[in-house]
């Protein structure tokens, strides 16, 4: 690590093993240490949702997760100092342009002792490799839960605009409404629970019993190489944030129930209900 994030950052890189990439290739995550607290879910509500179409945003606990991709390391010249100056930018970015930085401001003034024109330009001289985001401090509200009404199911609710999280919730059908039933190329009929519209971003859990919940689906293909009986067939389901290609289940009545396909997914977002 270089010394211009020496105290600041942790960078970790992890191998990813989907189709058509090789090991090699890899995330850059950085996690920086603020001498802030976020207590209101709502705060780390609205940096994630102010910065998720300028990097791939998750968290995890108390923690916000910001991801930028890289190249294999020995495909690009000075990898390291690369690396570590887009990890610097990430981290300036978000600091510029989400809550973080009115906080940061509060912070300078108290604990320094300086005006607040002060403590903006000592943000300034921080982050100087930001890049300013537009309406990137959303106001974001957390809605409280509603009620369980006796008999009537609670649905699952998705924006189709990041990928849901494995595994696949295997109470998905007291959850999630039916949806209309989809026609494969061989004829038969797969049910499908929570699927919303035609544009394919919350497709939701298709298959009654060889189940696959293609909003957490990545389409690696895993599941296609290990099913004996060739139940799944990639299709295209263009606009979704998954993935834009499923391991479709075209024979599903025709599994055999072996549990190979489940043990397979990366994102476990397979159940099978052996009959």
């Amino acid at each position: 690590m270089s010394l211009l994030l020496k105290d600041r950052i942790y960078t970790m890189q992890a191998p990813t093993a989907k189709r058509g990439v090789y090991p090699m290739h890899g995330y850059k995550l950085g996690l920086y240490r603020l001498p802030i607290k976020l207590d209101d879910p709502s705060e780390i509500k609205s940096i994630i949702e102010g910065m998720k179409k300028t990097f791939d945003m998750d968290q995890y606990a108390d923690r916000i997760y910001a991801v930028e991709k890289f190249a294999a390391p020995q495909w690009v010249k000075d990898y390291r100092r690369k690396a570590d100056h887009f990890a610097k930018m990430i981290i300036d970015t978000i600091l510029r342009n989400t809550i973080l930085s009115d906080k940061l401001v509060e912070h300078f003034m108290k604990t320094e002792k300086i005006s607040e024109s002060q403590a903006i330009g000592k943000i300034s001289e921080l982050t100087p490799l930001a890049q300013i985001v537009l309406d990137a401090k959303p106001i974001a509200k957390i809605e409280p839960p509603k009620p369980v009404v006796e008999g009537v199911k609670p649905l699952v609710t998705r924006d189709g605009e990041s990928v849901v999280p494995g595994p696949i919730d295997v109470e998905y059908k007291e959850k999630m409404g039916p949806s209309a039933p989809f026609k494969t190329k061989t004829g038969h009929e797969l049910k499908t629970w929570g699927r919303e519209g035609t544009d394919n971003k919350v497709l939701g859990v298709f298959g009654e019993f060889c189940s696959v919940d293609f909003d957490i689906c990545i389409g690696d293909g895993a599941c296609i190489d290990a099913c004996p009986v060739a139940v799944y067939e990639f299709f295209d389901f263009p606009g979704n944030v998954g993935s834009t290609k499923k391991p479709l289940q075209i024979n599903e009545p025709d599994c055999i129930f072996c549990l190979a396909c489940e043990g397979v997914c990366p994102p476990q977002a397979i159940k099978i209900f052996p009959q």
